[in-house]
């Protein structure tokens, strides 16, 4: 859709990075070759509130799921070759491309209210019908046999079913709705009904174990009928599925048959969680009943296969900003303002010369471009802070694209002004963020601050 590709055009991919974290087109390298060689192929993308991880996701999900030719995947190309400025290090990402067909991608959340059973089934239907390839491919699992039984019915037979499924609370219109909705729990009310319509058990060849569907999938889509180059499971908040977890899950079983299936086929099937923190931690701080027994199925995350993706915000920033290079000169030219641009400049470097100039190592000129210019008008500062601040969550979730274009937000007013003010650059202030972001820069902060 035009919201995908404008999403996927305003991506910027990030090539250096802070050590212990990977840039975004380092993370899409390491997905692209576990994709080829039978490494392991669970991953874990961590980064805080703001910081593009569902915003890589959607070009991880592009980027495998679309075909070749496609004007999504020569976006991401585009970028890539912008970022990297290094044909060679383009050339494997566009091969791979050439010679896989497009995977089918499933997208869980881990904010969704449906167990990871009902959730798998209903986003797989989706996926099929989402990919032009398996369009017309239907499920051998058991909801077919049991919609066929539930649409045969007589009137007769209908009578008895639903006098049946009232002790259910439940009548057929109810259940075969359910049923098509992939809702696993419905399974054995289907196989009691029609043996109390037929006096028999049917064959509905039993719930689907997880990894078994995943090895459907593979075997049938992939190496069968090749539609399919793969399957990409694309996990995102899975930081507050692990918190809901026993909530919703008996321990360890879903979740287990899901990473048991991923990794008997590695080379065919990726799975790619976002999280905004490590599983475990979130499993400690939450004190979630049976720990040890979610413990253990999180390990199957291999710790090697987890990363911080770093993303220079100012890098982001500035590309969204593009100010004019002659409209700048113009304004430097101004009585007063050259001086006053310069200060900022000094003074931000100062304050955070921990991030520029011992982590990042950026000239003064380099900052005074990427920070100064590109980013005006954001204060330098402002820039500075938004870049390093990492948000936590709070009850009004707010993110760096909201700062930049929420009608409510600073920013868009500024924007609607002159750049000069009273003598003054007509800046973005710092003190804008706080207004803005409130609790999500820390509880206790915010407090303190008020």
């Amino acid at each position: 859709s035009n919201a995908n590709l404008g999403l996927l055009k305003s991506y910027m991919f990030t090539s250096g990075s802070f050590p212990e974290k990977k840039s975004s087109a380092e993370a899409l390298r390491l997905l692209r070759d576990a994709a080829i060689d039978s490494v392991e192929n669970r991953f874990v993308v961590l980064a805080t509130y703001g910081r593009g991880k569902s915003h890589f996701g959607l070009v991880v999900a592009n980027y495998f799921g679309k075909p070749a030719e496609s004007l999504e995947v020569k976006q991401i190309l585009d970028k890539l070759e912008h970022t990297y400025n290094e044909p060679a290090k383009v050339e494997p990402f566009q091969s791979f491309k050439k010679h896989r067909k497009p995977y089918l991608v499933m997208l869980l959340r881990g904010d969704s209210p449906k167990n990871l059973r009902d959730q798998f089934f209903l986003e797989l239907e989706k996926a099929l019908r989402a990919t032009q390839a398996t369009q017309e491919v239907s499920t051998p699992f058991w909801f077919g046999d049991a919609l066929r039984f539930l649409s045969s019915l007589t009137a007769e037979q209908a009578k008895i079913a639903n006098d049946y499924l009232s002790s259910h609370r439940l009548d057929l219109p109810n259940l075969r709705q359910k049923v098509e909705q992939r809702d696993t729990s419905t399974y054995s009310i289907c196989v009691d009904l029609f043996k109390e319509i037929y006096g028999f058990k049917p064959d509905f060849d039993g719930e689907t174990d997880l990894s078994d569907a995943i090895t459907w999938i593979i075997e049938e889509l992939c190496h069968k009928q090749g539609l399919i180059g793969g399957l990409l499971i694309l996990f995102d908040e899975f930081s507050e599925f692990v918190r809901n977890y026993s909530k919703l899950h008996p321990i360890g079983v879903p979740l287990q048959e899901l990473l048991n299936g991923v990794e008997q086929y590695r080379s065919k099937v990726l799975f790619v969680a976002l999280a905004q923190h490590e599983p475990e931690r979130v499993v400690q701080n939450d004190g979630t009943v049976q720990y040890d027994a979610l413990i253990r199925e999180l390990n199957r995350l291999p710790l090697n296969n987890r990363f911080w993706l770093h993303s220079s915000l100012e890098d982001v920033l500035g590309a969204y900003f593009k100010p004019n290079m002659e409209n700048w000169e113009k304004l430097l030219r101004e009585p007063g303002i050259g001086n006053r641009v310069a200060s900022a400049s000094e003074l931000t470097l100062e304050v955070l010369a921990e991030r520029y100039k011992r982590v990042l190592r950026w000239s003064p000129e380099e900052f005074q471009e990427k920070v100064t210019r590109e980013c005006f008008p954001l204060h330098p500062l402002t820039t500075a802070l938004l870049s390093s601040i990492d948000l936590e969550r709070a009850s009004t979730t707010r993110s760096v694209l909201g700062f930049l274009t929420d009608n409510e937000a600073p920013l868009k007013r500024v924007l609607e002004e002159p750049a000069v003010r009273d003598g003054q650059p007509n800046w973005v202030l710092p003190i804008k963020l706080v207004d803005y972001f409130q609790e999500m820069l820390g509880e206790q902060v915010w407090q303190q601050f008020q």
